[in-house]
């Protein structure tokens, strides 16, 4: 286990308490997001007052990738191996503690190294977000998720048929009402598929469309003429479809 720590800086009466507690979340979810299995144990291991400064334990491996990683977010600009999108969203949380009232800056610091947290950290973080690898695409299969959090734009997710992976589903609040008469529901869903540049998994889709999916036939398939037509709307062509996943980067 390594020791990672988050200092929050600023005067104590006049920080906003939420600084603490979001910064110390976004913290154990940038741990957490590295961390396949989601299992990890992060302990809470030291408080300081003063300024905040907040320490936790970790596995080693975890520790290593974030201390490393904001190393070649920053000096390399690319997505650091190991990291996600969830990573990536973890960092700008940790960015967007600097708002809060009182607080003055911050850093995270471990293995003997110390990265400031700042909004040019968030800027090179969009920048590699947008990136990642994409296309247009559909995932079938059970729509298991839906979520709709004040922070940040509705999503929901969906188990891939083909891998068994939970894939997000990020969508506008003028799909939500295609979405969640589908709940639990074996469905189709059409867009900007994002993957993940280091293992080629999907790692989101931005929802264009969505469907229920055809009951499974156990006949067999006589041909595939067509199956491609079905992916995208009716009036869609070459040049719009490329037109789209150049407009979502």
């Amino acid at each position: 286990m390594q020791c990672i720590t988050l200092k929050i800086d600023g005067n104590l009466g006049e920080m906003d308490a939420r600084a603490a507690s979001d910064g110390l979340g976004a913290l154990i979810d940038i741990l957490r997001s590295i961390d396949h299995e989601d299992t990890a144990i992060v302990r809470l291991r030291d408080l300081r007052a003063g300024s905040a400064v907040m320490t936790v334990e970790a596995p080693d491996d975890l520790v290593e990738s974030v201390v490393d990683g904001l190393g070649v977010l920053t000096d390399e600009r690319i997505l650091p191996r190991g990291w996600n999108q969830k990573t990536i969203e973890g960092v700008k949380a940790l960015v967007r503690v600097n708002r809060r009232d009182g607080v003055k800056g911050l850093a995270v610091s471990g293995l003997d190294r110390r990265h400031l947290v700042d909004e040019e950290l968030s800027r090179l973080a969009d920048e590699v977000r947008a990136s990642q690898p994409q296309a247009l695409g559909t995932i079938t299969g059970l729509l298991h998720g839906y979520n709709r959090p004040k922070s940040e734009p509705p999503h929901g997710r969906i188990r891939d048929e083909s891998t068994g992976a939970s894939v997000r589903i990020d969508l506008a609040n003028d799909l939500v009402s295609k979405v969640l008469p589908l709940l639990d529901k074996r469905v189709i869903v059409r867009g900007i598929v994002r993957y993940d540049p280091w293992t080629g998994a999907i790692d989101r889709i931005l929802l264009r469309g969505i469907e229920p999916a055809p009951v499974l036939s156990k006949s067999p398939v006589s041909s595939g003429v067509g199956i491609l037509k079905s992916l995208f709307p009716p009036d869609a062509d070459s040049v719009s479809l490329i037109r789209e996943v150049r407009d979502a980067q």
